[in-house]
């Protein structure tokens, strides 16, 4: 096969690792809600990582930038909605931003990846070892730096269903389970480009699943022994469905306060023992210290004299400070919790 006929290839492999790695993450386009394809995020970089098996640093860096343009197309299409819709942008300057971000993100990963090849070159390293450690670390990076940041799309957040892989997070963080997932990934493309075959990454891979998953299942294991026998909670979830363009508008407090309140009148006789309504759904800021709150707001007199039922919502909490000189800095605003008895 020819150097151009090569490129072609990688660049096609690159493509279907762009695709794949776009859909193991909770995917929804309108009203189409896709499956959970979490566990392909094991074989994702795969393609991408066998074309990178004897590319350059610019190279690597353009099959790079192709897969994770490709991605955080797909994955952050909605910040067209957020930035149209909600903050007001025209479309012309909403989709700007949004290509903007793209390429600054995927030119993020792209370096890093580059440099990976570069030092393999320069020292010998094999990219099995390269590729998960500069890939992890440019996932940390680009999570805090620069200006707090873009924690979007680490391939951790995509194992959210599988109990038994994420246990190991609360010891190595989620960029302990990144280089885990990585790695794995190097591994398979080894297998099929020869490149990374040996039996020293092979142990390598197979004792980092074993611990992983011994220690995931015994974790799953001692946490069901200590709820077992363990007195219940009954709970129910409230979720009014309430359109983002209409929250915080004037004239709808009371249309909108309506839905949970006969949502939880509706839960009258269940002997339910807490009652959660969303984050921001009272639709009214509230003073920060406030310790009684009118139970009819919340449909809780249709629960008098019954079980003891108790209600967490979400609410604008603010705090008066009348020392303050500018005026608009009298009143602070916070995000917060609120915590009813059946009587508030």
């Amino acid at each position: 096969m020819g150097d151009a006929d090569s490129c072609v290839m990688n660049i096609i492999l690159a493509i279907i690792s762009g695709l794949i790695t776009a859909f193991v993450f909770p995917t929804r386009f309108g009203h189409l809600q896709l499956p959970n394809l979490g566990f392909l995020a094991w074989f994702s970089l795969a393609p991408l990582f066998f074309a990178l098996r004897h590319a350059s640093p610019r190279r690597a860096f353009v099959y790079t930038f192709i897969t994770s343009a490709i991605f955080y197309s797909i994955s952050l299409y909605w910040l067209y909605t957020a930035l149209n819709t909600f903050g007001g942008l025209p479309p012309t300057i909403s989709v700007g931003v949004m290509i903007l971000l793209i390429l600054y993100v995927a030119t993020y990963i792209s370096l890093a990846i580059a440099l990976a090849t570069w030092v393999s070159e320069r020292t010998g390293i094999d990219r099995f070892w390269t590729l998960p450690i500069f890939w992890t670390a440019c996932e940390f990076c680009r999570n805090y730096l620069p200006f707090n940041g873009f924690p979007w799309g680490n391939i951790t957040n995509s194992q959210y269903a599988y109990l038994p892989l994420i246990q190991i997070v609360d010891i190595v963080g989620i960029y302990g389970l990144t280089f885990v997932m990585v790695s794995f990934n190097a591994w398979v493309a080894g297998n099929f480009g020869g490149s990374y075959n040996g039996r020293r990454k092979t142990a390598f891979v197979v004792v980092m699943m074993v611990l992983v998953l011994t220690y995931g299942f015994s974790r799953a294991y001692y946490v069901d022994k200590l709820q077992a026998g363990r007195p219940s909670v009954k709970v129910a979830l409230l979720q009014g469905n309430i359109p983002q363009e209409e929250k915080w508008q004037n004239g709808m407090e009371e249309e909108q306060l309506k839905v949970y309140q006969d949502m939880t009148k509706s839960l009258s006789g269940s002997n339910v023992d807490l009652i959660v309504w969303p984050e921001a759904s009272y639709p009214y800021p509230l003073l920060a210290n406030i310790e009684n709150l009118p139970k009819e707001n919340f449909g809780l007199d249709q629960l008098q004299g019954e079980h003891d039922t108790f209600v967490l919502f979400g609410g604008v909490a603010y705090e008066l400070n009348p020392k303050e000189a500018l005026p608009e800095k009298r009143r602070q605003l916070r995000n917060s919790m609120f915590f009813l008895d059946k009587n508030g």
